[in-house]
C-alpha cells in the first residue's frame, strides 16, 4: 500500500450472487478506498474474511527481456482468503498496482459464509475414506524405496497424507452449491499412478471430490530425432551423463533417465550414458535409447524458451530442477500386457514420456511434447488451473499454446499449427490449431468456437469434461491471435482478426496466466484477463488489445473494450515506453513524454495540449483524430489531428489570449460538501471534473458571483478540476471526503 497517497481508487472485477453462493467476478466497480486503511485491511472488511498475502509476485522486472518492457511500473499481488482462520478454497484475489495505485483486482470468491468451523469428525476417519475412495494398490507412504521420494524431489510423500481444514463448495460442478467444512488430503499412489487432492466432508465423513493433479497428454510425440542438435552434459565416472546444469544462467538442471517400459521412477529408472559425448544413432537407437536426445534437447530448449521471453526460471519460476524420463510403460498398460505407452505426461512433480506402441504411435519425444508437458508444471505453478471442465480445457490449449510457440521459438521449419503430428503414423496432428474442425489434419475433432460444434457437454464426457476437445476454443484463439483471420463462426457471426505476431502474443497469454488467471478461470474469464492483459501491455486502445477482443468474439466469446469518453493524461511517460492512450470524444493531455519513448494518442474528437504538455526531443509522438469505440470499426480512417494547444504570451500588450490566473486557489482540501474558488477572473467561467482515470463526472458554469461548487454528490476520491476562460485552462487536484 503506498501510504503517500491520498486516495486510491480500486477497481474490483466483482458480480455479487445469491447468499452461500460461490460466486466468480466479471466485471468492473468503482470503490474508493483511504490511504489510511492497508489493503489487507480492506479486503477483510470487504469480504468478511481474513486474507493471507503472498509474497509480491510477478513484478515487471522479469518482461524486460520480453519484447515490451512497457510494464515496468506494474506489480501484482496474490491474496488467499480464509474464514475464522480456515482457507477458503479455491477463493483468491489479484491485486495489480500502477504507479503505486490499485488498478484492478480479480479472482474468486463465496458471498456470505455461515458454516462451523468445528469438525465433526477426526482426521485419521477422513483420512481413510480418503484412502478408501482412491482404492490404489500401493501408496507412496508404502514403499521401502527411499529412492522413489528423491527421484521425484518429494520427500514428503513419505508419510501418510497430513489432512487440512478448507472451506470448499458442497458439488465442485456447481459452483452455487453451499460452502462446507471439509478435510483436503493430497494422495498419491505408485500402482496405479495417482495424484490427487481429495475433498472429505468433515461433519459426516463423505467424500465430496476429488481433482487430479496430473495432467495427462494422449498422442502427442515426434520421430526420433530432430536433426544434430547440441546437448549439455556432465561427465563423471569416466562417461558422459544426460543431466544438464547450464540452464537459466546455470542456475536450473535437467535430469534425463531412461524408466524400462515401468512406471516406477525408482524401482527403475536408469542413467544413460555415453564414453565419447558424441551420442550417435549407430550407438544409441539399438537400445531405443535415442529418444532421451530428443527429449533432453527438447527439454533444455522449452526452459530457454520461458527463460529468454519471460525470464521465468524453471517450471516454478523458482529455479526447480526438471526430471524427464523416457521409456514410460504406464501401469494400467503394464497390467494389460502393452508393450508401449501411447501417451506423456506431467504428473505434478515429473515428466514421463512413453514409446509409443510401434503400430499407430512413434515415442513421445517431440519438443511440442516435452513444451506441452513442461507447460502443465507452468500452469500448476502460476494460475493452478483445475483440470476439469472449462478450466481444464483451457489447462490444455496453455500446453498447446506452449507447444506452438517453443517449435517457433526452436524449430521453426516444423508445422508450427500441427500439435504433436511427429508421434503419430497417420499423417496427421493430434491437434491442429489452425484450424480444429478439420479432419483431414486432426485426428481429435474439436471445436472452435464455445459451444458450437464438436464442443463436448463436460456433464456428460468423460476426459475430466472434454478437457482435450473443448481445448480446441482458445487454440483457435491464439491462432488467429497470432496469425489473424476471416470468416463466418458456427453463430453466422462474421469476423476479421488483425494478427500481432507470436512476440505479442505470447506475451499477452504469459501475462494473463500468471497474473489473472485463477483455479477456476473458465472461457468467460480467460477472454477478460487476456483482455486485461493486452491493455496492460500495449494500451487500452492499442491494436493488440484490439485484436485479443476481435479474436474471442469470433470463438463465440462476446467482450468489448471499455474506453473512457473523456481521458485527462498528467502522468510522465518515462523514456522507453511504448503507451496508447484512446477516447471516444476527448484527450487532454498535461504531462511530459520523455525521449526514448513512443507515445500515440487517439481521440474520437478532439485532443487537448494543455499548458503542463512537453514532448522533449528525441520522443516519439503522434496524435491522431479516429474512430475508438468499443466496438471495432471496418474502415478506420486516420489523420493526423490538428491540435488544440494553447499559446500563452507574457507580454501586456497581447490582447490575442488571456492568460489563466495561476494564482487561483481552491479549498478546502479535502472537501466534504462545497469547493471554494479563489482569485478568480470574471472570464473564467466554464469548469469540469473528472476522476483520476480522465472519466468526466460533473461540469458546470462559474458566474462571477457564484465561487464555489458543491461536491456533496461526488463520492469520496480524487479530482481534477478544469477551469476554463474558453481560450485557456487551468487544472487544479481536489479530495473529497
Amino acid at each position: 500500500m503506498n501510504k503517500n497517497t491520498d486516495r486510491i481508487l480500486l477497481v474490483v472485477l466483482l458480480l455479487l450472487l445469491s447468499i452461500d453462493s460461490y460466486s466468480q467476478m466479471s466485471y468492473f466497480e468503482q470503490i474508493p478506498i483511504s490511504s489510511s486503511i492497508s489493503i489487507d485491511d480492506w479486503i477483510s472488511a470487504h469480504y468478511g474474511v481474513d486474507v493471507n498475502k503472498y509474497e509480491t509476485t510477478h513484478l515487471m522486472h522479469r518482461n524486460m527481456q520480453a519484447a515490451n518492457n512497457n510494464t515496468t511500473d506494474w506489480q501484482h499481488f496474490t491474496y488467499r482468503l480464509k474464514y475464522n482462520n480456515i482457507p477458503l478454497e479455491f477463493c483468491q484475489i489479484n491485486v495489480h498496482k500502477k504507479d503505486g495505485y490499485i488498478v484492478s483486482v480479480n479472482g474468486e470468491r463465496f458471498n456470505n459464509i455461515n458454516v462451523s468451523t468445528t469438525p465433526g469428525i477426526s482426521e485419521t476417519t477422513a483420512r481413510n475414506a480418503a484412502i478408501n475412495y482412491i482404492d490404489a494398490d500401493l501408496y507412496s507412504w508404502q514403499t521401502d524405496s527411499l529412492q522413489y521420494f528423491d527421484s521425484i524431489g518429494a520427500p514428503e510423500l513419505k508419510s501418510q497424507p497430513v489432512g487440512e481444514l478448507v472451506i470448499c463448495p458442497t458439488d465442485i460442478e456447481d459452483t452455487l452449491s453451499a460452502p462446507r467444512l471439509a478435510y483436503k488430503f493430497n494422495i498419491v499412489a505408485i500402482a496405479p499412478e495417482i495424484n490427487s487432492d481429495v475433498y472429505v466432508d468433515a461433519q459426516t465423513g463423505a467424500v465430496l471430490y476429488s481433482l487430479s493433479n496430473i495432467c495427462e497428454y494422449t498422442g502427442t510425440a515426434e520421430t526420433r530425432y530432430s536433426g544434430t542438435q547440441p546437448v549439455e552434459t556432465i561427465y563423471k565416472n569416466s562417461k558422459y551423463y544426460l543431466h544438464d546444469h547450464t540452464r537459466c544462467n546455470g542456475n536450473t538442471s535437467i535430469y534425463t533417465y531412461s524408466l524400462e517400459n515401468h512406471s516406477n521412477t525408482v524401482l527403475y529408472h536408469r542413467e544413460i550414458t555415453d564414453n565419447d559425448n558424441n551420442w550417435t544413432s549407430a550407438e544409441m537407437s539399438p537400445t531405443g535409447d535415442d529418444v532421451a536426445l530428443d527429449a533432453h534437447w527438447a527439454a533444455a530448449k522449452t526452459i530457454d524458451y520461458f527463460y529468454e521471453k519471460f525470464g521465468r526460471k524453471s517450471y516454478n519460476d523458482n529455479n526447480k530442477t526438471l526430471k524427464m524420463y523416457v521409456h514410460w510403460l504406464s501401469y494400467k498398460d503394464r497390467k494389460d500386457g502393452k508393450t508401449g505407452t501411447n501417451n506423456a505426461q506431467w504428473n505434478g512433480f515429473v515428466i514421463k514420456l512413453g514409446d509409443g506402441d510401434g503400430i499407430d504411435y512413434n515415442p513421445y519425444v517431440s519438443i511440442d511434447v516435452v513444451a506441452h508437458e513442461f507447460g502443465h508444471a507452468v500452469t500448476q505453478y502460476s494460475a493452478g488451473l483445475i483440470y476439469k471442465n472449462e478450466p481444464g480445457a483451457i489447462n490444455e490449449s496453455l500446453s498447446d499454446i506452449w507447444g506452438a510457440c517453443v517449435k517457433h521459438y526452436a524449430a521453426p521449419s516444423k508445422k508450427i499449427w500441427w500439435h504433436d503430428y511427429e508421434s503419430r503414423m497417420d499423417n496427421k496432428a493430434s491437434r491442429f490449431l489452425k484450424n480444429p474442425r478439420n479432419s483431414d489434419t486432426a485426428y481429435y475433432v474439436c471445436p472452435n468456437m464455445y459451444k458450437g460444434i464438436s464442443w463436448k457437454d463436460y456433464n456428460i464426457f468423460n476426459d475430466n469434461g472434454g478437457v482435450h476437445w473443448n481445448s480446441g476454443v482458445m487454440n483457435y484463439w491464439f491462432y488467429l491471435l497470432t496469425e489473424g483471420g476471416s470468416g463466418t463462426n458456427d453463430k453466422g457471426d462474421s469476423y476479421d482478426v488483425t494478427g500481432v505476431g507470436f512476440d505479442k502474443s505470447e506475451q499477452i497469454v504469459y501475462k494473463a496466466l500468471t497474473d489473472y488467471f485463477t483455479m477456476f478461470t473458465d472461457y468467460s474469464k480467460a477472454a477478460l484477463y487476456t483482455r486485461e492483459a493486452a491493455i496492460e501491455l500495449y494500451g487500452m486502445c492499442s491494436n493488440e488489445a484490439r485484436s485479443v477482443v476481435d479474436a474471442w468474439n469470433a470463438v463465440g466469446i462476446n467482450i468489448e473494450l471499455n474506453i473512457d469518453d473523456i481521458l485527462h493524461i498528467t502522468q510522465t511517460i518515462e523514456s522507453g515506453e511504448s503507451r496508447v492512450f484512446c477516447a471516444t470524444d476527448s484527450i487532454y493531455a498535461d504531462n511530459t513524454i520523455e525521449a526514448g519513448s513512443n507515445v500515440e494518442y487517439k481521440s474520437g474528437r478532439v485532443i487537448h495540449l494543455g499548458p503542463g504538455f512537453r514532448a522533449e526531443p528525441g520522443s516519439n509522438f503522434h496524435a491522431y483524430i479516429e474512430p475508438c469505440t468499443s466496438s471495432p470499426s471496418s474502415s478506420p480512417s486516420s489523420y493526423l489531428a490538428p491540435l488544440s494547444m494553447p499559446q500563452y504570451h507574457d507580454s501586456e500588450s497581447e490582447e490575442t489570449q488571456t492568460k489563466p490566473n495561476n494564482d487561483i486557489q481552491i479549498y478546502p482540501i479535502p472537501c466534504t460538501d462545497k469547493l471554494n474558488i479563489q482569485n478568480l477572473s470574471e472570464n473564467m467561467s466554464a469548469y469540469k471534473i473528472y476522476d483520476v482515470h480522465g472519466k468526466l463526472i460533473k461540469v458546470g458554469i462559474l458566474a462571477p458571483e457564484t465561487t464555489c461548487i458543491s461536491t456533496t454528490d461526488l463520492k469520496d476520491a480524487i479530482y481534477i478540476i478544469s477551469i476554463s476562460n474558453g481560450k485557456n485552462i487551468l487544472y487544479k487536484k481536489f479530495i473529497k471526503e
